[in-house]
């Protein structure tokens, strides 16, 4: 067989972020943009994340509603085939965080994406799927 290059996952990004507060909600905007290869997806540089995270605050209990939604634009094309074709996606989530006080906060949250899983098998064969998590953090 010929020689196969390593594929060098490190990617170097440029962002822009803004915080914002209206009312009971809190979150921020941010966008992000590949200077090289994104995650070793070659000929990937210019790739670009949009990102949209807010919070609420229900007022109840201390229970703050959170959502978000990103799309990851992945730039460029390989043997003819375009990049955002195979790996582009939008992923969104949708939880509940409660103050316990203390530094002691719990959440739950369902996980998604419409990634293509055949265009990811490659990199994670997970990638693509829902899930959902509960967490406890404490914070020291």
């Amino acid at each position: 067989g010929g020689t196969t290059l390593p594929v060098n996952p490190n990617t170097t990004e440029i962002y822009a972020a803004q915080n914002f507060t209206f009312g009971p909600v809190t979150g921020f905007g941010k966008f992000s943009y590949a200077t090289t290869t994104l995650f070793g997806a070659a000929n990937s540089s210019g790739s670009t994340y949009s990102d949209l995270t807010m919070n609420y605050d229900t007022g109840f209990m201390g229970i703050v509603l959170n959502g978000h939604v990103g799309y990851q634009n992945v730039a460029g094309s390989v043997g003819g085939i375009s990049n955002d074709s195979l790996y582009s996606y939008t992923d969104w989530k949708i939880g509940l965080t409660k103050d316990f006080g203390n530094g002691l906060s719990g959440s739950v949250a369902y996980i998604d994406t419409n990634a293509k899983k055949e265009g990811y098998a490659y990199y994670n064969k997970a990638a693509g799927g829902s899930t959902g998590l509960i967490s406890l953090t404490k914070a020291f």
